[in-house]
């Protein structure tokens, strides 16, 4: 497990430091989970604190970009996650001088409870505990600063399972 912790930290490092770019400064960005609501239960934990590291670049259609980020995260099953995401978004209005943008990403991250149960119900593949994952996310964003709600795919545990981060640009 440490040497997957420090895969995940590494990666979110070189993510958000390495490789020159022709985007503006802004195109990184550090993200910190703030929480997980799981509606439909009580036996979930909703305290998922975490950081991620994520880099931004533009889409060829306008208002759209394209974003990778990997980090790690304190998980429902009270277990330390290592995640990685990769996604697009795109911007489909303002709110005053906020961005609302909705986005949707595919990635992985380290749930060593829940992979066993959606392997053998589903039939959905894991390696080492770690899993697929898609989010569907809408973000606010002002400036430097992004605060998103996302939305995973619940099992039999919720109905409804709603995540809040914050970000800043950098």
């Amino acid at each position: 497990m440490k040497k997957t912790l420090f895969f995940a930290l590494a990666a979110a490092i070189s993510l958000s430091i390495g490789g020159a770019s022709t985007a503006s400064a802004q195109d990184r960005y550090v993200s910190a989970l703030i929480g997980t609501k799981h509606f439909g239960t009580d036996a979930l934990n909703n305290i998922t604190p975490g950081v991620t590291f994520g880099k931004r670049w533009e889409g060829k259609r306008a208002g759209s970009e394209w974003f990778a980020e990997a980090g790690v995260f304190y998980n429902s099953y009270e277990e330390v996650s290592p995640i990685a995401l990769f996604g697009t978004s795109t911007k489909i209005g303002r709110v005053g001088e906020t961005e609302v943008r909705a986005g949707v990403a595919i990635g992985t991250a380290y749930y060593k409870e829940l992979s066993g149960r959606l392997e053998d119900r589903y039939g959905i593949p894991n390696l080492g505990g770690f899993i697929p994952m898609a989010v569907a996310s809408i973000a606010f964003r002002n400036g430097l600063n992004e605060l998103r709600l996302s939305v995973v795919p619940p099992d039999d545990d919720a109905k409804l399972i709603l995540n809040i981060s914050a970000s800043r640009s950098f």
